[in-house]
């Protein structure tokens, strides 16, 4: 049986080729249609300003959210700080392994002392809550206008639903999970996780400010989408660029590929032809407004990374660490 380090070798290497292997892909597809895409690109400096702009609201909004996650767990971030995490957060998250959201919960225990436990539940409980926002979106939506009607339903009904049961668990919380205590690390772990979460969904407040961060950040990728489709002279209305948006959110987040690449491509894509739209057109806006994204990405994630990297206490990550402290 492969040891830990050589499974994680192969995980890394499958990831980086099924990466570089959509990227050629989405190339091979964009350069077969090149002569019908290269009649409509009207690309400007007020297309990249815009969705760079976007990008950089998409940033603070995550800030934001991070702020809002880390208040039940009595960790009080300034949003300065959460801004520039989340950045490194985007920025790493292009790397195997969700490197973004592991460098997050290393930032954040090392500097704040917040327990692995209670990160793992900040992260679960924001990504449920980022699903059911954009599913219950796109579905409305996709209702309002009578597309994949059935579809539609499902994905409005089964997810919230989900949600509604996490939130009557969460009002029903007494501040404590049996067992947390549990002799077996496994079961402390997962104990401990949960009883995270439920403190999130208990608190009804912070699960309407949750839903309404998550609805702005819906909107600003919309309207990255919606300029990139006006680049490609195919000018979309908000309500398709909300459902393009939302579900292809939903689509990313189930990849395994770094950033979701791909997924969210091809979520868009799927989106457009479903509404009537070329598929080509809304791969390639997808991959207009990837890009711009990345690069505002790099430009500004770059040098965050170096920031925290050079003021996070790493050696408090170590018991070592802890006990050099107390001892100075």
């Amino acid at each position: 049986m492969a040891s830990p380090r050589v499974r994680r070798a192969l995980l890394i290497t499958l990831q980086w080729v099924l990466t570089v292997a959509v990227i050629g892909a989405m190339a091979l597809v964009l350069a077969s249609k090149w002569p019908q895409l290269h009649k409509l690109l009207s690309f400007s400096a007020g297309t990249v300003a815009i969705i760079a702009a976007g990008a950089l609201a998409l940033f603070f909004m995550n800030g934001v959210v991070l702020q809002a996650m880390a208040r039940p767990f009595d960790l009080h971030l300034p949003l300065p700080e959460a801004i520039v995490i989340a950045l490194v957060d985007a920025t790493l998250n292009y790397l195997p392994l969700k490197g973004g959201t592991i460098a997050t919960g290393a930032v954040l225990w090392s500097r704040y002392r917040l327990m692995p436990t209670k990160f793992a539940a900040m992260v679960t409980g924001a990504s449920v809550i980022n699903v059911w926002v954009c599913t219950t979106m796109g579905s409305v939506l996709l209702l309002t206008r009578g597309v994949a009607v059935a579809g539609a339903w499902v994905l409005l009904v089964v997810p919230t639903a989900g949600v509604a049961a996490l939130v009557v668990w969460g009002l029903r919380f007494d501040g404590h999970v049996a067992d947390t205590e549990h002799a077996h690390w496994f079961v402390r772990t997962v104990n401990r996780i949960l009883d995270g979460v439920r403190a999130i969904f208990s608190d009804l407040t912070l699960v309407l400010q949750l839903v309404f961060y998550n609805a702005i950040r819906v909107g600003i990728a919309a309207l990255q989408l919606k300029v990139a489709f006006g680049a490609l002279s195919t000018p979309i209305g908000w309500s398709t660029a909300l459902i393009m948006s939302s579900l292809a959110t939903v689509l990313g987040r189930m990849s395994i590929i770094p950033g979701g690449l791909g997924f969210r491509e091809g979520g868009v894509a799927g989106v457009a032809a479903l509404l009537g739209i070329s598929a080509t057109v809304g791969l390639a806006a997808s991959v207009i407004e990837r890009t711009i994204t990345v690069t505002f990405i790099a430009i500004c994630g770059i040098p965050a990374t170096l920031y925290v990297s050079k003021t996070t206490p790493w050696a408090r990550l170590t018991r070592s660490g802890d006990e050099e402290e107390s001892e100075a």
